[in-house]
């Protein structure tokens, strides 16, 4: 299973992928649409606190396969520890 490996490659590199361009403090992760996949539902949307820091936290399910999905990311501006 040669493809399932390459696929699981091209998965974790989406993943990396987003995750780091959602750093970008010139391009809040707000502004990009692709944030929300098609087919899948947002179920809870909130902030949380994490060590005294305000975060936005979403979560998705899959409607085709039930999986869950968690986004979490900054609420305003920049992470500042």
């Amino acid at each position: 299973m040669p493809w399932l490996i390459a696929l699981l490659g091209l998965v974790l590199f989406y993943c990396a992928f987003v995750a780091l361009r959602s750093e970008d403090a010139e391009n809040p992760v707000g502004l990009f649409d692709d944030q929300e996949i098609h087919g899948e539902k947002s179920i809870y949307a909130g902030m949380i606190r994490d060590d005294e820091f305000a975060h936005a936290l979403r979560v998705f399910r899959d409607r085709d396969s039930g999986g869950i999905r968690l986004q979490a990311s900054v609420l305003k501006g920049e992470l500042k520890k």
